[in-house]
């Protein structure tokens, strides 16, 4: 089986959020500002909804928005 990797636009976007993949099967996300862990809902065809980086605290969202 082949080794799951994120897409370079989605690692590029979590990058910037300050947001690191723990678990690429099942997309779990950690925020490494305040440590919050979620996973967001995947879209039909395995798409990501908008703001899939958005930390459930909202703390990084201003940082996102300026990178």
């Amino acid at each position: 089986m082949a080794e799951l990797k994120l897409k370079k636009n989605v690692a590029a976007a979590l990058q910037r959020a300050d947001v690191k993949c723990i678990d690429i099967a099942k997309f779990q996300l950690k925020c490494n500002c305040c440590g919050q862990v979620w996973s967001p809902n995947i879209l039909p065809g395995g798409r990501l909804p908008r703001g899939y980086w958005k930390c459930p605290t909202g703390c990084n969202f201003e940082k996102k928005l300026q990178g």
